[in-house]
């Protein structure tokens, strides 16, 4: 993990008095948004401010860049939809996401939506303390709000000269088809809204993205469609997936159009490749986000084609005949035991909880800490 480097961003709302239409303050209320985003910004950059490491952007050893994408025959468009409009990789950035619409809300409040990207860190514990400062600051600072309407997206990139390769991203994808549905039980279920066409990004799990693509686009490479969704893969899919070897091929077996939906796992070819998680159950619990970064850098390490430890095909071929293999036999797989044993720790407490009467957990918290497993 010490060849990694990432960058998150953390979606949340900042709760204030209601606006009055009879006062100064509402016809000022664009600019005083404007000031919570810069506020947030300044005060994020004052009591963590990133570690000072090469950044220098002529260098394409800086990021693990290497070859150029068009020397990946890539195409030149990401699906990570915001990470391009970020104008400054270094600091601390508030931005109005311009999509978040809040739902039963209380009424006594305002709320304006939030989307704080953290500057590239190294994966070291240094940043993950860093990290844990600003939550505890907005936490304390600000009258934070969450829904499960709300994302944290991280990217993990490479900081070596040499770059992820289709192998690479082959064994990603291959490993997050498989294990898809056991990664998905270390979060909060996303709600309706985040999985039907009324929702404003649609959360796609590979299959199902890979079932669109090649019902609207058949790959001559690759003409089968899965005749159904199915959250476990079979072998036939793990070896299509597998023969990939260039990054081209990867994108043609895996992505569909570029629109209105997201894959919860994927590859970001701009502006630096990285590999993207774009989970729900956004929270500053700085215990949160420190374990589903380790996980994520976790898999990213196990799908590196030049790993001396395990090797991900193999691996992957062995799960797949050991239809009981757990999440927690996965963390363990990966090196993970501590993260293995925090979300051993959630699974058990949530499972003593009691949820409401009407089955629900509510569309808003201060905190969105539950798990449903």
């Amino acid at each position: 993990m010490d060849l990694l480097r990432f960058r998150m961003a953390i979606e949340f709302a900042v709760g204030y008095p209601k606006w009055s239409r009879n006062t100064v303050e509402a016809k000022h209320k664009d600019a005083q948004i404007a000031r919570l985003y810069e506020d947030i910004s300044q005060n994020a950059n004052a009591v963590a401010p990133a570690p000072s490491f090469d950044r220098d952007a002529s260098s394409k050893n800086t990021f693990g860049v290497g070859e150029t994408t068009r020397d990946w025959n890539v195409p030149l468009q990401s699906y990570g939809p915001l990470f391009p409009l970020i104008s400054s990789r270094n600091d601390w950035t508030a931005m109005n996401p311009n999509r978040l619409a809040p739902a039963s809300l209380p009424v006594v409040l305002d709320f304006q939506g939030v989307i704080l990207w953290t500057p590239v860190f190294d994966a070291s514990a240094t940043s993950l303390h860093l990290i844990s400062i600003v939550c505890e600051m907005l936490l304390r600072d600000y009258n934070v709000f969450f829904s499960k309407d709300f994302v944290m997206e991280i990217h993990v990139y490479r900081k070596t000269c040499r770059p992820y390769t289709g192998i690479d991203i082959a064994n990603f994808l291959a490993t997050v088809w498989k294990f898809e549905h056991l990664l998905d039980t270390l979060h909060a279920k996303p709600p309706p809204s985040a999985v039907s066409n009324g929702g404003w990004l649609l959360q796609k799990p590979l299959h199902a993205r890979h079932l669109q693509h090649n019902q609207r686009n058949p790959n001559p490479r690759h003409p089968g469609s899965w005749p159904s969704y199915d959250p476990y893969m079979s072998k036939e899919e793990l070896e299509c997936v597998l023969s990939c070897r260039n990054l081209q091929e990867v994108i043609d077996m895996t992505y569909g159009p570029h629109g209105l939906s997201c894959q919860k796992y994927g590859f970001c070819d701009s502006p630096i490749p990285s590999i993207r998680f774009n989970q729900h159950e956004s929270t500053l619990d700085s215990a949160s986000i420190k374990n589903w970064l380790m996980v994520c850098f976790g898999l990213v390490v196990l799908s590196d084609s030049n790993s001396p430890n395990l090797k991900p095909a193999a691996y992957l071929r062995w799960a797949l005949e050991n239809p009981g293999y757990t999440v927690m036999d996965l963390l363990w797989a990966i090196g993970l035991p501590e993260q293995a044993e925090y979300y051993g720790a959630r699974k058990k407490s949530t499972s003593e909880k009691m949820m409401g009467g009407d089955g629900s957990y509510g569309s808003w918290s201060r905190q969105s800490d539950f798990l449903e497993i």
